[in-house]
């Protein structure tokens, strides 16, 4: 098992798209596109059962609103992975099917503690190497109310 870390925009070594929306409102959008062909070429071999990508810092008292995955690229074979965070792997989405292109849409209210997570993408099956997913979560800043 290997956790790749993919918060910080290291762009010759986790090719990714992210963007942060933040506008008048304590509402925030996160999207980060996971791509397991590049991920492989970086670790050398294919991500395998229980390898971890870690996509955004979610701040303490965060209201997580829905999480959205956008299979861009099916895996080309059985494979699944699970949405979740450091709290719970498996929190958003579990043995989401990575081989079906399409929009998948987990509408939540899970209330982030006095202690940020981070979210998360867990692989559950092994040589995964052909999926792409954008993987975008929206959250209402709950801190950022109070100043």
């Amino acid at each position: 098992m290997a956790t790749y870390d993919l918060r910080s925009k290291i762009a010759e070594q986790y090719p990714y798209d992210t963007s942060i929306v933040r506008g008048g409102s304590p509402m925030v959008k996160m999207s980060k596109i996971i791509d397991a062909e590049a991920a492989t070429i970086v670790k050398g071999s294919a991500l395998t059962t229980a390898d971890i990508a870690k996509l955004f810092d979610i701040p303490a008292y965060a209201l997580i609103q829905a999480v959205l995955v956008n299979v861009i690229t099916a895996e080309g074979a059985a494979c699944t992975i699970d949405v979740g965070d450091s709290g719970s792997a498996s929190r958003y989405a579990n043995d989401l099917d990575a081989n079906t292109t399409g929009l998948t849409v987990y509408s939540t209210n899970y209330s982030v503690g006095a202690t940020a997570i981070d979210f998360r993408v867990t692989f559950n099956t092994a040589s995964t190497d052909m999926f792409k997913a954008q993987v975008t979560v929206c959250y209402l800043d709950m801190a950022c109310t109070a100043s």
